[in-house]
């Protein structure tokens, strides 16, 4: 059998007898149509705020989105896959709600030349102030894969919070009903042997 070239050979984590596991990336964009104490919205400093509603004290009702770990794409901004997955530049981006626009990647985006995609939309600078606006949460995590992920992944979770920004007049949880003990789950170690 003839030697490969180092330069031809293949890389990666083996994940089974002759499987090499690819490094690869994931990416969800989630479409979050806001309308925070009504439709009229507007977006500052990564929250979304009413600007017509305000706290008592005169803040603008809002919501803010939390977010976790998160990975950018290796890709060249000028691949193929990267222009139609362009939505993944940006971790967050916000655009006027327009029906035709809910699909971060084009609504066909493995046929997609990256033409009618979240990029494409945000690139028309069109107004977000006091509109119903649309809010697009990437996340995103770059995955070395192992054994345990052929043939099949298992689950691998990430997340972010949607927290409200003085939307409420007070802290809600004083009025919640106290925890007592018999409210509270009971575990106890079970005999093994």
């Amino acid at each position: 059998m003839k030697d490969v070239p180092r330069e031809d050979a293949m890389t990666g984590p083996l994940v089974s007898e002759n499987v090499i596991g690819v490094v690869h990336d994931h990416f969800i964009n989630f479409y979050l149509d806001m309308d925070v104490d009504g439709p009229n919205n507007s977006f500052i400093k990564f929250h979304v705020v009413n600007p017509s509603r305000k706290s008592r004290l005169g803040n603008p009702t809002g919501s803010k989105v939390v977010h976790g770990g998160n990975a950018a794409s290796l890709l060249d901004l000028q691949d193929p896959p990267q222009i139609r997955g362009a939505f993944t530049n940006n971790q967050i981006w916000a655009t006027p709600y327009t029906r035709t626009e809910q699909w971060a990647g084009g609504v066909l985006v493995y046929q997609s030349k990256g033409d009618d995609t979240l990029a494409v939309w945000s690139d028309r600078d069109r107004p977000i102030e006091n509109k119903d606006i649309v809010l697009w949460y990437t996340l995103g995590f770059h995955h070395v894969p192992s054994q345990e992920d052929f043939p099949v992944l298992p689950t691998v979770s990430s997340s972010f919070d949607l927290k409200p920004v003085n939307f409420f007049e007070r802290n809600p949880i004083l009025r919640a009903a106290p925890n007592f003990d018999k409210d509270l789950p009971i575990s106890t170690l079970s005999d093994s042997s």
